[in-house]
């Protein structure tokens, strides 16, 4: 990621990576409980799922050939590399 993208990218990306971890976490946590998972190991899945959601996300994107605007790329590019 070039540093201009980093620079003018990184606080949304920052606050949107903090968020989508923290609400991917607890919303898997919560599937994983619901179906009898230990709340420590269901605790752990949402962890390990959420730190990968916005990859997945900007690798279809990019691979399917949806042009973003150059905003929204270099926030999803930086959140990407937070997570």
């Amino acid at each position: 990621t070039p540093p201009a993208v980093l620079r003018r990218a990184a606080r949304s990306a920052g606050w949107l990576a903090t968020l989508s971890v923290v609400v991917t976490a607890a919303v898997m946590a919560g599937f994983g409980i619901g179906l009898g998972l230990d709340p420590r190991i269901a605790l752990l899945m949402g962890a390990v799922v959420s730190s990968t959601d916005a990859a997945a996300v900007f690798s279809v994107l990019r691979g399917s050939g949806v042009r973003l605007r150059e905003r929204t790329a270099a926030t999803l590019e930086v959140e990407s590399g937070l997570n």
